[in-house]
């Protein structure tokens, strides 16, 4: 009987073994948590950190239009999301519920819109004027424009647009401007200021003044022109097209037009 009473306790020291190897296994199967779907939007990269905070580690950057599974709101203006597995904090400002429009749907919508049987053109920037000037044509590596926008440029853009409500904020003319203390981080057209049909966004460098950044849009019609020392160091077009010093007629001309409004 005792021999009979030691080999059950063994086999249940056994089996208790075994049940902590698999632990998920023994215990009770839970529905699967389902996080609502958003997707990288207004950026060309979104920086995925550590913590909800600007100077928190960078665990992976993902590009526009990515979806992310959106976990909760978190501090300082960031949500808690997951990517690929990878748990992290983005800015909640470029992420967005609204799917984006397939590619060739994109297309369509951006170059016209139907009216009474007729079709029209989208606003368009003024018509290239032979090409631009030479003063803001750039002649640096792909490397060095990289790196200032990679290490410069989008941290700005993301400093910014996260801190928007703590600078001072006003309005002329239909312009809002916002000033950080030592001078104009931000200005703001709206597409009817000067006639112009796209609405601008002015990014600055408080220390130096310049203009640093310039996003261009109307509806789904997206330009983005990066700017070191006045002079245009990238282009990206509606098409998503990159070029870096560019030279086309109508980066030129929309890069002399952005010089010429912003200061």
């Amino acid at each position: 009987m005792k021999k009979t009473i030691t080999i059950i306790l063994v086999s249940v020291m056994a089996v208790s073994a075994l049940v902590g190897c698999s632990r998920e296994a023994a215990e009770p199967t839970e529905a699967p948590v389902e996080y609502v779907t958003k997707y990288v939007t207004n950026t060309d990269k979104l920086d995925i950190r550590e913590q909800p905070s600007n100077d928190a580690s960078i665990i992976c950057s993902i590009d526009k239009n990515a979806p992310v599974s959106f976990v909760e709101d978190s501090q300082n203006g960031y949500s808690k999301v997951v990517y690929n597995g990878v748990t992290g904090y983005a800015l909640a400002s470029y992420l967005t519920k609204q799917e984006p429009e397939p590619a060739d749907e994109a297309v369509a919508a951006i170059n016209t819109v139907q009216s009474n049987d007729s079709v029209h053109s989208k606003p368009a920037p003024p018509p290239a004027n032979n090409g631009g000037t030479s003063s803001i044509i750039s002649n640096r590596s792909d490397s060095e424009i990289e790196d200032y926008i990679t290490s410069y440029v989008r941290p700005l853009y993301n400093e910014v647009n996260s801190n928007l409500n703590s600078y001072s904020a006003s309005v002329s003319n239909g312009v809002k401007y916002w000033h950080d203390g030592k001078g104009y981080i931000k200005k703001e057209f709206p597409s009817s200021v000067n006639n112009y049909g796209y609405t601008r966004e002015y990014y600055y460098d408080t220390d130096s003044g310049r203009i640093a950044f310039a996003f261009i849009y109307s509806g789904t019609t997206e330009y983005r022109l990066y700017f070191r020392t006045n002079q245009l160091v990238r282009f990206i077009a509606p098409n998503g097209d990159v070029m870096n010093n560019p030279k086309s007629a109508e980066a030129l001309t929309m890069g002399e037009y952005v010089i010429s409004e912003a200061y």
